[in-house]
């Protein structure tokens, strides 16, 4: 399945491409064929002994030669061994676009369809768990014309999972389907509710009024995760993904409800991926919708 890409990402591309310089084998083949070639010419267009000073031409020429073939491999291996990241860098560009397309379709229905905090629907049967259970309900609450639907509609965003290369796809929550039915696919978006520290309007754990909407995808790799980080302006301390503390599990945006008893503290803005749990690592995207 094709992920968004526009020119931002075209463009991240050409910075790496410029960036990270690489030699095809198919060139350097060219560049000692053709060095042989020269070679061989010179030496049968030459009297060496009756011409002085072609001896040190020949040998000049020849350490030139192999300077050139030398750069040329050297920079092919740098190439190579930055694959990785660029790789990263262009799935979290992917990653980040299209967080903030479904957003600028949130923003939209909220602006010029009137929907309320409750009458968001998100519905959709792409998101799911292990198990194959949706993760995202229908929303009693919301208008039945369609014009508060975020997913599926001919208004709406085409859900899709983030693209492979962005995800941790050796996690044992997604290798394990069978011991963890209820861990959300990789790359799957989820719609949960919980109150984040110094983002909008903080108070009490439980406090409704205080609480936030947010788009959550897990199994992100590590690599991806701190490029998305580095694309947002959050910090990555000591070499990995911020950790952010929460109180406990945030709850489901079901039938447009923000009820939830707890706080996370720590976050660094926004939107941000962090890294959670200790046995198992996961890390984790995190996008706001809606501060409250």
């Amino acid at each position: 399945m094709s992920f968004i890409q526009d020119r931002e990402s075209n463009y991240i591309c050409e910075k790496l491409s410029q960036e990270s310089p690489s030699i095809s084998v198919g060139l350097l083949d060219y560049l000692v064929k053709y060095s042989l070639i020269f070679a061989i010419f010179l030496f049968y267009n030459y009297d060496m002994k009756s011409q002085s000073g072609n001896a040190l031409f020949l040998i000049l020429i020849a350490v030139a030669l192999f300077a050139a073939l030398s750069y040329a491999i050297t920079s092919s291996g740098r190439g190579v061994g930055n694959t990785s990241k660029e790789q990263s860098e262009i799935a979290a560009s992917q990653v980040i676009q299209y967080f903030e397309v479904i957003n600028q379709t949130f923003q939209r229905m909220r602006l010029l369809n009137g929907c309320g905090e409750s009458e968001y629907n998100f519905e959709t049967p792409i998101y799911t768990t292990n198990a194959g259970n949706q993760m995202n309900q229908n929303n009693a609450n919301s208008p039945t014309d369609g014009s508060c639907d975020i997913f599926g509609s001919s208004v709406g965003v085409v859900a899709q999972p983030l693209p492979d290369a962005a995800l941790d796809l050796n996690n044992v929550e997604v290798t394990d389907t069978g011991t963890y039915p209820n861990a959300w696919r990789a790359g799957h978006l989820r719609v949960v509710v919980t109150q984040l520290s110094t983002i909008g309007t903080d108070g009490s754990a439980g406090d409704e009024s205080a609480n936030d909407l947010m788009l959550i995808s897990n199994y992100l790799n590590k690599d991806t995760c701190m490029a998305i980080n580095r694309g947002l302006g959050v910090d990555n301390p000591i070499g990995d993904a911020p950790i952010v503390t929460a109180s406990g599990a945030s709850s489901f945006y079901v039938n447009g409800s923000f009820a939830n008893g707890h706080v996370w503290t720590g976050v660094p803005g926004m939107a941000f991926c962090r890294k959670a749990g200790s046995a198992n690592v996961v890390y984790q995207l995190v996008y706001v919708l809606m501060a409250r």
